[in-house]
C-alpha cells in the first residue's frame, strides 16, 4: 500500500519497514505493527527516540485499537519535569498496563506508542 506521505525506510537485518508519518487523530483505527517490524525501529536499549517499548506491549502486536489521544506532554514523576514529546506519540483505547509484570500494580497506565509502531487502517 502506497501512502500519501511515506516516511523513511527503517532497515533491519531481515527486511525494510515502510513507515507512514502522517499524524493520527483521536478515534482513528490503527493496528499495532508486527513484533519484527517494531524491533527493527528500536535501538540496543529497546527504545525509539528515547521512548521504551515495554516488553508486555509485544502482546498487543497485530491487534486493532482506536487512538485515544496524541500525547504532547508527559510529566516525569521521578523529577517533576514536564517533557515535550518531539515526535508523534499516542495512547490507544484499551491498550494499558494490567500490572501483571509489575508486581500487581493497579495503576492501569496507558502504554505510549510511537507513530512508527502503528499502522492506520
Amino acid at each position: 500500500m502506497l501512502l500519501a506521505r511515506p516516511g523513511p525506510v527503517t532497515k533491519s537485518k531481515e527486511k525494510a519497514v515502510i513507515i507512514d508519518h502522517a499524524d493520527l487523530e483521536p478515534g482513528d483505527l490503527v493496528r499495532v505493527r508486527p513484533e519484527d517490524e517494531i524491533r527493527a525501529t528500536l535501538d540496543k536499549n529497546g527504545r525509539l527516540r528515547g521512548l521504551l517499548l515495554m516488553p508486555e506491549m509485544y502482546d498487543l502486536c497485530n491487534q486493532e485499537f482506536r487512538v485515544h489521544k496524541k500525547v504532547e506532554r508527559l510529566l516525569l514523576e521521578s523529577t517533576g519535569e514536564m517533557r515535550i514529546m518531539r515526535s508523534p506519540t499516542y495512547s490507544l483505547g484499551g491498550a494499558y498496563c494490567d500490572g501483571s509484570r509489575h508486581n500487581g500494580c493497579d495503576r492501569s497506565c496507558f502504554f505510549l506508542w510511537k507513530r512508527e509502531w502503528l499502522e492506520k487502517i
